[in-house]
């Protein structure tokens, strides 16, 4: 459907989607009759600062759209972001009036029996886990040719979203975040769980500075590891490495299915060398190389790159590196109780509110994210109605006595939707030879002056 090209056109689909209060939208229409002669898109400012909508509702009803807001008894108010294989909204219980986060696997990927596998696997791995530092599942359903799972929703970002607003955190936060995501991994661990996929978009901190570790798509239980040999994942995938390259572990590059709990110890370890250095452990050049760094280099002391942090402290991140699982901190539990020693435990949030009062902000059309001259603030869905001023093009005005940031400053994620999310990465790396390349470019220069000494020397006998 093409967008609505006038106020009325507007209304009827709005009117038609059902997921508007129409007493709500009556109300104010009648308070406010003059609205009915602005253009779609200034009415569509004006609800979404009177609470009518949601941004990410009246971007869709500006797009022509009055379909694909609801998944069941779900209503579907605004969009997250994504974690793994799925496709992250926020919706509201049609009865209960509660909101959860709904995870759901794209349409495209239906016919896919090795995606579809990971995402069953994934709900049934996270919902035998019940701890304060592990997302909940609450539902898994399949409707309508659509696979999701129904989980908690977290208001807060990831630390990779933290990180890349910050560059890097300070010792005891990192330190205290790193500490509850280690509690949250060995409880898994001790269900006999394996996450193997522990980075900074994996890990969320909600407004109390409590962290949740999410996303379990790669995740399986040890006691199942024979069983997992015939699996989809084993059949399809034998040849894949499956994880983040500037995470993983050494014994989980060479395979995916011989790893135990100390992985997640090793994937802990280079995130919190990135909480505190800005970066992950080899941040440069193709993922082949950094699988090898992984395997064979030790990275440079976090104390070296940061002074502040205590050697002891850099030392401990060094053996949760170790390369071989012999040599690495023997499990979470053990990562959890030495890192209370640096920890700020009961941190403040991250969220707390700004001093700084914002005047304008502008939404990044490729993410769907706010901005502003300190970086990311959040999804543009995540505006307080009583923020929102004006709109003109790509720009929100906000009212200057506002001295917060959004409500939900942060779109959940771990951490891309249509248009996807994109978490934020290192910068693009610098290209360097390998010792192979520069052996090569040797050898072909030294036949090429060769060649050209016979060839002289030919034409001189002559």
């Amino acid at each position: 459907m093409s967008a609505p090209a006038s106020t009325p056109d507007f209304l009827q689909l709005v009117r038609k989607s059902g997921q508007i209060a129409f007493a709500r939208l009556d109300d104010y229409l009648e308070a406010n009759p003059d609205m009915v002669r602005v253009s779609p898109r200034r009415l569509a400012v004006k609800l979404i600062r009177a609470g009518v909508m949601t941004i990410f509702q009246a971007e869709q009803f500006l797009l022509g759209k009055h379909k694909g807001f609801r998944l069941g008894v779900y209503r579907i108010l605004d969009r997250l972001g994504a974690g793994g294989a799925g496709l992250v909204y926020l919706a509201e219980h049609e009865v209960l009036q509660k909101r959860f986060a709904i995870k759901v696997l794209p349409q495209s990927c239906a016919d896919d029996p090795v995606v579809i596998e990971r995402f069953r696997r994934e709900a049934r791995a996270a919902a035998v886990l019940d701890h304060p530092n592990v997302v909940q599942i609450y539902d898994f359903r399949e409707e309508d040719g659509l696979n999701y799972i129904v989980m908690e929703y977290i208001e807060g970002p990831t630390l990779q979203q933290l990180l890349h607003r910050r560059k890097r955190l300070a010792v005891a936060t990192a330190c205290e975040y790193a500490r509850q995501a280690a509690l949250g991994l060995q409880h898994a661990h001790g269900l006999g769980l394996v996450h193997r996929d522990v980075k900074p978009g994996n890990l969320m901190v909600d407004a109390t500075g409590t962290i949740k570790v999410l996303d379990l798509g790669l995740a399986r239980y040890e006691p199942d590891a024979q069983a997992e040999e015939e699996s989809l994942t084993k059949k399809f995938n034998s040849n894949q490495v499956l994880g983040t390259a500037d995470y993983l572990s050494p014994e989980q590059a060479l395979s995916l299915h011989d790893v135990d709990g100390r992985a997640d110890v090793y994937s802990l370890g280079a995130t919190l060398y990135a909480l505190l250095v800005g970066h992950p452990p080899f941040p440069e050049g193709s993922i082949a190389k950094k699988l090898m760094m992984h395997q064979a280099e030790m990275p440079t002391p976090v104390h070296a790159l940061r002074p502040e942090v205590p050697e002891d402290l850099s030392g401990f991140i060094a053996k949760m590196l170790a390369k071989k699982p012999c040599d690495r901190i023997s499990s979470a539990g053990e990562v959890a109780l030495a890192l209370e020693r640096w920890a700020e435990i009961g941190s403040p949030s991250v969220l707390q509110p700004s001093n700084q009062t914002l005047t304008e902000i502008r939404i990044d059309p490729a993410t769907g994210l706010l901005v502003d001259s300190t970086g990311i603030i959040g999804h543009a869905g995540t505006l307080a109605p009583d923020t929102v001023m004006a709109s003109d093009g790509d720009t929100i005005s906000l009212n200057p006595k506002e001295q917060t940031k959004p409500q939900r400053p942060l779109e959940q994620s771990s951490a891309t939707p249509a248009p996807p999310i994109r978490h934020a990465l290192p910068a693009a790396p610098k290209r360097h030879r390998a010792p192979l390349q520069l052996a090569l470019i040797g050898i072909g220069v030294g036949l090429a002056v060769g060649l050209t000494v016979v060839i002289l020397g030919l034409i001189l006998l002559r």
